[in-house]
């Protein structure tokens, strides 16, 4: 699946990591790309992209060969010795010389990536972690999750862990987002269930209630100027709705797709407009012979009361990550399974 990250200061600098270890530059917005992996020496598989957002010359590589960092835009990189097999990164917003990452273990940097510490004591014993978080609005809080361990969570930077699973009924956490307006309200996914804490992350309850018994969630997205508005997305078994629409908070949700499902595990299959929040993209599949049947990119531009299939110029539909630019919302990148990645300039009518 390709990882697709663009520097926040200049919009046609795109960065993409394809299945094949090899990462890719734009700098024209993606019309053509130049190999960017001088010295990035993976030979096995490579999960994490991630692009400094105060020094946007940085940027961290990660997986089963451990921490790669380049300080140049990609013209080389250099291997920071751990030892680890890395999933995830996250970096302090308002330090980004704070870097952290998770996988068999959790690490932290307080150097911008020159080197790495291993979290002690260790409380991260049982499972994989796939996922970390820093709060955007108190980055001294810090979130961790995977298979087998539940959530933990640090309120000082990462010093010292709780494991902070209290009515969490699954162990197994996909997914961990925090609240873009509200400092003690996150939410974490995990296996049939989607669950959301305004304590900090102390106690957990159940976001979808009511919906979870056919509903198999893999994606959660956050409108990020109205956190009223939440959409969760997976499969449902026994009818059609791809999509659970709240717009009170989580209070009451709404089926609005036609579609049963996008493919379990997906990264931002469902993708709101940063603009307008009527406007939601969705990356779904339909159901034949017990067969998953990709279709592609679906647009609506009424929070889901209608859909349209927009695959102009895709061969591959099978999607699994879409992107929006939050200044130039027409300027769209999809990535697939295949390890292609479509690029539109005017909100998906072609690609």
């Amino acid at each position: 699946i390709p990882q697709v990250e663009v520097d926040p200061n200049n919009g046609k600098i795109v960065y993409v990591l394809l299945p094949n270890r090899i990462i890719y530059r734009s700098s024209n917005g993606g019309e053509s790309w130049n190999p960017a992996n001088q010295g990035l020496k993976f030979t096995k598989e490579v999960h994490a992209l991630k692009i400094d957002p105060k020094d946007t010359m940085t940027l961290y590589a990660g997986g089963a060969n451990g921490i790669f960092r380049t300080v140049n835009a990609g013209k080389n990189w250099r291997s920071r010795r751990c030892g680890c097999y890395f999933w995830s990164f996250a970096i302090n917003p308002g330090d980004s010389r704070e870097v952290f990452g998770v996988g068999e273990g959790a690490l932290k940097s307080t150097d911008s990536g020159a080197s790495w510490q291993w979290f002690t004591p260790h409380p991260f014993l049982s499972g994989i972690l796939l996922g970390v978080s820093v709060h955007p609005l108190n980055p001294h809080i810090v979130f961790v999750g995977g298979f087998g361990g539940g959530i933990f969570r640090s309120i000082d930077s990462g010093r010292s862990w709780e494991t902070v699973n209290e009515k969490l009924d699954s162990l197994n956490v996909v997914r961990l987002a925090a609240d873009p307006s509200h400092s003690g309200r996150f939410f974490a996914v995990g296996g049939q269930q989607a669950f959301e804490s305004r304590d900090g992350g102390v106690s957990w309850d159940l976001l979808l209630k009511g919906q979870v018994s056919t509903f198999w969630i893999s994606d959660l997205a956050i409108h990020p100027k109205d956190s009223n508005l939440i959409a969760v997305a997976g499969y449902r078994k026994k009818s059609s709705g791809a999509i659970s629409l709240s717009n009170d908070g989580g209070k009451t949700w709404q089926m609005k797709s036609p579609y049963p499902g996008v493919n379990y595990g997906c990264s931002h299959c469902v993708v709101f407009d940063p603009v307008n929040p009527q406007i939601i993209y969705l990356a779904p599949f339909l159901k034949q012979d017990q067969r998953s049947l990709p279709q592609g990119i679906a647009k609506t531009k009424d929070q889901g009361k209608t859909w349209k299939l927009i695959n102009k110029g895709i061969v591959d539909k099978d999607i699994w990550t879409i992107a929006v630019h939050p200044a130039n919302t027409n300027l769209l990148l999809a990535g697939t399974g295949g390890g292609k990645l479509y690029r539109s300039e005017n909100g998906g009518d072609s690609w």
